[in-house]
């Protein structure tokens, strides 16, 4: 099965979970899909026990390996959801709030590493399968980060204050690059590779500019051009091509900082947007 057999199967699951939740279950498709995925995941797993377990999850694994879906999803899909939820930031409400998500995005990623940690911890050692602290706070660090893409529509459906929404989105927007270093430093003390005495606070923090500001330095160059060259154009089919072509390119290096950059980038476009309805006008 290719990359493009996978997604359209994907799409079409996708496209019946919508119909399932829109006609019977009734909830918000955040929730309704999460819903549905997860019982049709154990529908599989309890087939694959009748059929024969080991087969099934060979062809799955193969199938995901050919297509090379953690490449589509985190190359292809993400940047593009990201993107468009970042065209939904206001920047003047996020500079107002620049102190409150610059302490979620930081301390607030710090608690929740510790705080996942510690819990991951503790039910491990209630079941009685011990597992190192390390690993558990790699995983912590793995799960502190928040990103609102499905979220942040359930947040403005429930009629939240647009500040606090602000807050919210703008947190998700450098989080990740705290989160990053936290799990890079962190697999490396859990892998032996360095102990908690040999870590090196520069080559951290090197590592914190390069991932949390290289992606945001990045977006913006690209909004930037983005714009320049939209203001240039007034035909919609090019409009699209430019903001696809940017969003693709900008994540086709590295993956990570891409995805960072198309967040910023997106950010950026979104806060020009209004200016060129009017131009339209």
């Amino acid at each position: 099965m290719s990359s493009f057999d996978l997604v359209a199967l994907l799409l079409l699951l996708a496209a019946g979970a919508g119909f399932i939740n829109y006609r019977w279950l009734r909830m918000p498709s955040a929730i309704g899909l999460l819903i549905i995925a997860l019982v049709f995941s154990l529908g599989i797993t309890f087939a694959g026990h009748l059929l024969g377990g080991s087969d099934l999850r060979a062809w799955m694994s193969h199938t995901l390996l050919a297509a090379d879906f953690p490449n589509v999803l985190f190359n292809g899909a993400l940047s593009f959801m990201l993107f468009a939820g970042a065209l939904q930031l206001n920047l003047q409400q996020l500079r107002d709030h620049a102190w409150t998500v610059l302490a979620l995005a930081t301390i607030g990623v710090l608690l929740a590493t510790a705080q996942y940690g510690g819990a991951i911890w503790g039910v491990f050692h209630l079941v009685g399968m011990p597992v190192p602290l390390t690993w558990c706070l790699v995983l912590g660090a793995i799960l502190a980060p928040t990103d609102p893409i499905a979220v942040s529509g359930l947040l403005r459906d429930m009629g939240l204050p647009s500040e606090l929404l602000a807050v919210i989105t703008g947190e998700s927007l450098f989080n990740d690059g705290v989160a990053v270093v936290v799990f890079t430093v962190l697999l490396s003390v859990a892998t032996g590779e360095t102990s908690g005495q040999e870590i090196s606070w520069l080559h951290t923090a090197v590592t914190f500019v390069r991932e949390a500001f290289g992606g945001a330095l990045l977006g913006l160059a690209g909004g930037y051009i983005a714009y320049w060259l939209l203001r240039l154009v007034d035909e919609y089919n090019l409009e699209l091509t430019i903001s696809l072509a940017l969003v693709r390119d900008l994540c086709g290096g590295d993956a990570d900082r891409g995805v960072r950059a198309d967040r910023r980038c997106g950010g950026r476009r979104g806060h020009r947007q209004p200016g060129r309805e009017k131009r339209h006008e």
